[in-house]
């Protein structure tokens, strides 16, 4: 089976999932799977204020849902890459902190420009974001030792990373390596956990895979609410093959098992499979696990600072 008819397999079954909870109409059966269930979250121990359940079922069922099938963007500004998109209110990451009091008027930029993953979490907060408030995220002082450097950043590059963007770290884009180093390391260190399988994550919680010169990363936000890992849906923008190429809704397994689908290929005139692709490593008893996509997450009430983000009066 080609790496085409695999990606349609895989999308037979979202839709069928998807048919199966009630279409495109999921808030109201996202609803009605959380009450159904009285399983509780074994990482945090924790439970979401009201305030910042809100704050994510504003971002998800209000400013989401306009943007159900927005198309992914490309970094194609000629010249600087730096002076292009850091910090700017550009597609496709929308790095700024300029708060978005109306999104239908952004619509059109939105759809002309795209947003990459990392883009469409930064519209998603900015429409959440308070006037004169920054995002964590995109706040120096969460910079830690890149605080007080000269463009946040120490001027380092990776001989080996191949691409537009060879910094080591820098600061302004809104990536995934911004937001694990100031949750791990910086300014708000102590909040990032280990992603488990058999986690029950609130709604809002994103999830992470950090940038990388073979994957580029991915950060997604958990859809449902404390559902069992089989049951878990995800809101994110990811390329294919791994997903839609555009805004959606999706299994979480459809995306974290991206390499367990693809663990191995094999081809058909090699006999003697000589050059075939593994994805998985073998444990202490030899047994092959497949490699995870998503290593880590950020539960909402780490991340969503009611100092900085509310639901617009509008909207209340």
């Amino acid at each position: 089976m080609n790496h085409k008819l695999k990606y349609i397999k895989y999308k037979k079954k979202y839709l069928d999932l998807k048919n199966s909870i009630g279409g495109m109409n999921l808030v109201a059966n996202v609803k009605k799977l959380s009450s159904n269930s009285s399983l509780s979250d074994p990482i945090s121990g924790s439970v979401n204020t009201d305030q910042v359940q809100d704050i994510v079922n504003y971002m998800l069922d209000d400013c989401g849902q306009k943007l159900m099938g927005y198309p992914r963007g490309d970094y194609n500004l000629p010249g600087d890459f730096i002076n292009n998109y850091m910090f700017k209110d550009v597609g496709p990451s929308w790095a700024c902190n300029k708060p978005i009091s109306n999104l239908e008027e952004k619509l059109g930029d939105l759809l002309g420009q795209g947003m990459v993953c990392i883009g469409l979490i930064s519209i998603l907060l900015r429409c959440v974001l308070r006037d004169g408030k920054k995002m964590p995220s995109l706040d120096p002082n969460n910079y830690g030792e890149y605080t007080d450097l000269s463009g946040f950043s120490k001027d380092l590059t990776d001989p080996n990373w191949k691409g537009d963007n060879k910094y080591s770290l820098v600061f302004g884009l809104n990536d995934t390596r911004e937001w694990l180093y100031i949750y791990t390391y910086g300014g708000k260190s102590g909040k990032i956990k280990q992603f488990s399988k058999s986690a029950f994550y609130p709604r809002g919680t994103l999830l992470f895979r950090c940038l990388d010169p073979y994957t580029y990363g991915h950060v997604a936000m958990v859809y449902t609410d404390k559902a069992k890992y089989e049951d878990t849906t995800v809101f994110h923008t990811i390329a294919f093959p791994v997903g839609e190429n555009k805004v959606a809704i999706e299994p979480l397994s459809y995306s974290h098992e991206y390499f367990s689908r693809w663990k191995s290929w094999k081809f058909d005139w090699d006999k003697d499979d000589k050059y075939g692709t593994k994805f998985y490593s073998k444990d202490d008893e030899k047994k092959c696990e497949p490699m995870a996509y998503y290593t880590h997450v950020l539960l909402p009430e780490d991340y969503i600072d009611t100092e900085c983000f509310a639901v617009p009066k509008s909207k209340i």
